[in-house]
């Protein structure tokens, strides 16, 4: 078993380093070290998944998902596991846009036209 662990990271935050995906990968990794032994012992691999906020997946989340649309692929008894991959990427792309328009709108102001103005 896998223990997937989702992580949007991004680029203006205070800890983003040179590349914020790679930084939150490492940060991840290194703040769930303590329980490798614990998830080992159960027969379970954590596994962060990181992409930036506009979309560009840690190198490690590409291996992950390839690997997955491949898997899902010869499970379903076909080999394309590249359009698997491509549209797993796809619908991971539109909730990491999604989640910004929903916190855009969440900060903009709120006009209150009762007074005529």
């Amino acid at each position: 078993m896998t223990a997937l662990d989702i992580g949007i990271a991004s680029p203006d935050a205070e800890r983003a380093g040179a590349d914020c995906a790679v930084s939150m990968y490492a940060g991840k990794i290194e703040r769930y070290s303590a329980y490798t032994a614990i998830l080992d012992a159960q027969n379970v691999a954590y596994q962060p998944l990181v992409w930036t906020a506009y979309g560009r997946p840690h190198p490690r989340t590409t291996a992950i998902l390839r690997t997955l649309a491949n898997r899902l692929a010869r499970r379903r008894g076909c080999s394309d596991g590249e359009w698997r991959y491509r549209r797993l990427r796809a619908a991971v792309g539109v909730e990491i846009w999604r989640r910004a328009a929903w916190q855009v709108m969440a900060c903009w102001p709120v006009c209150d036209d009762d007074d005529g103005d």
